[in-house]
């Protein structure tokens, strides 16, 4: 069986997955690689995902749950 290999420039790391998905869901073994020769893996399922999204939940989480703790203290001293 002969193995091909394509390469291609893109500046975009989405764009870049994407055209890999795409590969991939054709039955080719995908991998991307940065500037620098280090690949990136594709697993079925994988995402770019950053500690923006926690911080963005976490946050009015917390301020809820203090919020409601300072609500039972009042209600403790007023009762």
């Amino acid at each position: 069986m002969a193995t091909w290999i394509i390469r291609t420039q893109i500046s975009d790391y989405k764009h870049a997955l994407e055209m890999a998905e795409e590969q991939k869901n054709r039955g080719y073994k995908v991998w991307i690689e940065e500037k620098g020769g280090h690949a990136r893996s594709l697993k079925k399922g994988q995402t770019n995902r950053s500690f923006g999204g926690v911080f963005f939940w976490l946050g009015p989480i917390a301020l809820g749950l203090a919020g409601l703790y300072l609500i039972g203290v009042w209600v403790d001293r007023v009762l």
